[in-house]
This record gives structure tokens, sequence and C-alpha cells, in this order.
């Protein structure tokens, strides 16, 4: 998942992945919060909502 330039809020059950895609996911995740963390706190241009 790309949630840099898709953030999605629509996870599928924890049940329903792999050991191995459940960590892949993970860390899109963290990346996605990395990014847009820098965007808002740091550049001042929010990319998505707030609710996102």
């Amino acid at each position: 998942m790309d949630f840099k330039h898709h953030p999605s809020t629509d996870f599928r059950p924890l049940e329903a992945l792999s050991r191995d895609h459940a960590a892949e996911e993970i860390e899109a995740l963290r990346e996605g919060i990395r990014h847009h963390d820098y965007l808002y706190y740091v550049k001042a241009e929010p990319a998505i909502s707030d609710a996102v």
C-alpha cells in the first residue's frame, strides 16, 4: 500500500493478513505517517485532511 499518495482508512481485518503482509503494511503505514507528519508540521502544507 502507498499511504503517502493514496492514504486509505479502509483496512482489511487483521485475520485476513499473513504475518509477512502485516509487517509490510505496518512499515508502509509508518512511512506514510512520517511523510504526512513532515508535510503537516515542518512544511505546514498538509496533503490530506485531518480526518484521514
